[in-house]
Order: structure tokens, then C-alpha cells, then sequence
């Protein structure tokens, strides 16, 4: 999006052409990703300016970057395929998922999911993302969002 919201979302193309994730299937679900965090108080304060950038890539892209690599400032789960930058919640938070063409077959969380978000690929990137929001949210003692 062009505006300048707390939580971004990328993807690289590889990722974006694999899973046919449009700009605007992206920026519906930072939207999401920004209403249910504002939704749940997280900048009431505003010393604070909580800002996060979520990347989405391929699985190669995050094997060479952290399945061997010893990075202390990572915290990675190499299972689910995820890393998050250990900083403040004054800082930048950056979250890496990998995501690979399993998205596109898997049946998502309709429950969970936005009305408004368009299709079951996008409701699976949705519920990723939601769950690093949540796990975001617990680090640093925020109220979980819905």
C-alpha cells in the first residue's frame, strides 16, 4: 500500500506467481492485518509506534538463510518455517514465513477468516499471518487480536 502502516506485508515474486497472491490480495490482508491490531489497542501508546514488516518467501529462500545458519538475533522455527528478529517493541519487528505451493491445496480456517478476504490461498496466508500476530502479541504482553 502506499501508505505508511505499522504492519507491511511483502512477498517475492517467486512466492506471489506460485500462489497467483495479486498487490491487492497483499494489501487486503495488511488491511486486515492493521484493522485487527488497531482493533485490539496495540497503539494506544503512542512513545511506542509498533511497526512490523512481514516477508513472505520461498522455502529456498529461507533454508539458505536460516535452516543453517547460527543468527543469535533470529528466534526460527524451523518446523513451521518461520523467523522473527528478537528486538523491543520500540523497534522494527521483521517476521520471515516461508510459504510453498502446499497453500494452494490446503483447506483453510473459514472461521477464521475475513469475510472480505478473497480466496483459500489467501485465507491460508491470512491465518499464517494471524498467527505470528498473535505470537507478536504475547512477546510483548499486547491483547491478542480476533
Amino acid at each position: 500500500m502506499s501508505l505508511n502502516l505499522p504492519i507491511t506485508i511483502s512477498a517475492e515474486k517467486t512466492v506471489s506467481e506460485a500462489l497467483e497472491l495479486s498487490k491487492q490480495a497483499l494489501e487486503r490482508i495488511e488491511a486486515w492485518a492493521n484493522f485487527e491490531t488497531m482493533k485490539a489497542s496495540w497503539y494506544e501508546d503512542e512513545d511506542l509506534h509498533l511497526r512490523c514488516q512481514i516477508t513472505l518467501v520461498s522455502e529456498d529462500t529461507f533454508d539458505s538463510k536460516f535452516a543453517s545458519l547460527k543468527m543469535p538475533e533470529w528466534q526460527v522455527n524451523l518446523t513451521e518455517k518461520s523467523a522473527r528478529k528478537i528486538v523491543t517493541l520500540a523497534e522494527k519487528q521483521h517476521i520471515i514465513i516461508a510459504i510453498d505451493e502446499s497453500y494452494t491445496s490446503a483447506q483453510p480456517d473459514k472461521e477464521q477468516a475475513s469475510s472480505w478476504i478473497g480466496s483459500d490461498v489467501q485465507i491460508n496466508v491470512q491465518t499464517l499471518i494471524r498467527k505470528q500476530l498473535l505470537m507478536l502479541a504475547q512477546e510483548h504482553e499486547l491483547a491478542p487480536i480476533d
